[in-house]
């Protein structure tokens, strides 16, 4: 097998290392099996020392398992970046961001025509450091950009200056070879009067959400499953909601966790029993790393067990609106946006932002105008009609 685990303790009894058993999951002195390592763990996959490997430390073995195991899952979809798992996160946003700005910053030294110019690009970076700080620049896609600029609260020029300032940060990632040119992601392209988004009534979203139903429970439940979700459990980033993985969900308790790596504590989104239900209907993941909404088998050009693309979501839901006749409304607008500003003449703004777990600011006043208990409260007014059949068998795929 790919990897192993380690321990820095030895055996008590006679200083011997103690070594990993997966069958038996721990790590034992092979002349004293009952002597079993209780910390010191630590997970090495490949080569370090040439770059091609990765060294991290576990405070338990069941953590340190589940490390591997993704580990071992990412090299077997060929996803593996020893980057990702290395203590100084290399990746980070925030760091590869200060290297860019301080390099423009050299290429216009002296040049005082260009100095309002560099101004901007550090000003755009900062505002994509607050949002995104240390995350993996891997990870920032086309719904995490097309979030953000929504949220800035910016005139359309100044967005289009925004997205050609990160478009040339990107292109420099991978000019550096930091990034590979499939890893560019596809920044939303910037339309004039950006202010307001088209959006639909309720009524004709949980139309849609049917329609989505109807084209897709064969194929693959899961993506009428996130389109609801993105209309329903609206504090969800879409970024985060598509690169779910099956640890963050939990069918015993029924709820979504949400890591916020600058808070203390993680987001948590307590489902309703519909999906609760739905999700202890499907088979067990075989690991807890892999994305929960994963491409199934049998769709010709698309690795299996491999994560949906940014835009595919956007491609069912376009679908569905072809079939019924709705224009010019994407999937997050048609969601999320439409959900908010459904729910205006029933809760109070401070309520919703509360649920929401959104900060104040003019993005979320612009679709909000508009008193919920508690969450599960509001999720119950997002809620679109049932699948008229009952009973149905749908290809739900591991």
């Amino acid at each position: 097998m790919l990897g192993n685990i380690y321990t820095s303790q030895k055996c008590r009894i006679c200083g011997g290392p103690l070594i990993h058993d997966e069958r038996k999951r721990g790590l034992f002195c092979r002349e004293h099996p009952e002597v079993q390592a209780t910390g010191g763990f630590k997970i090495q996959m490949g080569n370090r020392k040439h770059g091609t490997g990765v060294s991290r430390g576990a405070t338990s073995y069941a953590e340190a398992a589940r490390i591997l195991n993704g580990m071992r899952y990412q090299k077997d979809i060929k996803q593996f970046d020893p980057r990702d798992h290395r203590r100084e996160n290399p990746l980070a946003f925030d760091r590869l961001a200060d290297r860019w700005v301080e390099f423009r910053k050299k290429q216009i030294k002296g040049d005082k025509r260009k100095k309002k110019h560099w101004n901007n690009i550090n000003n755009y970076m900062n505002k994509a450091k607050a949002r995104w700080g240390a995350k993996n620049v891997k990870e920032i896609d086309f719904m995490e950009f097309e979030e953000f600029f929504l949220d800035m609260g910016l005139s359309s020029k100044s967005i289009a200056n925004a997205r050609s300032v990160y478009n040339s940060f990107f292109r420099w990632l991978i000019r550096a070879k930091i990034l590979k040119a499939d890893q560019m992601p596809d920044l939303p392209e910037v339309e004039v009067e950006m202010g307001f988004r088209k959006m639909v009534s309720q009524e004709v979203q949980w139309k849609l959400l049917d329609e989505v139903y109807r084209l897709t429970r064969k194929r693959d439940i899961k993506i009428w499953l996130g389109i609801k979700w993105l209309a329903t459990y609206f504090s969800i980033r879409p970024g985060a909601m598509l690169s779910l993985q099956e640890w963050q969900l939990d069918r015993v308790n029924g709820t979504i966790t949400i890591p916020k790596p600058k808070q203390k504590k993680p987001q948590i989104i307590r489902l309703l029993d519909e999906d609760v239900e739905l999700l202890r209907s499907m088979p067990e993941p075989i690991s807890q790393e892999m994305p929960f909404f994963r491409h199934a088998t049998g769709h010709g050009g698309v690795e299996p067990g491999t994560q949906y693309g940014p835009k595919y979501f956007n491609v069912w839901w376009k679908r569905a609106c072809e079939n019924l006749g709705v224009e010019g409304v994407p999937v997050y607008p048609g969601t999320k946006h439409s959900t908010v500003t459904a729910l205006r003449d029933r809760f109070s703004p401070e309520k919703i932002r509360k649920t929401a777990q959104i900060k104040e600011n003019s993005a979320f006043d612009r679709y909000f105008q508009a008193e919920a208990e508690d969450a599960l409260e509001i999720w119950e007014q997002t809620r679109p009609p049932k699948p008229k059949k009952k009973g149905e068998v749908v290809n739900i795929k591991r």
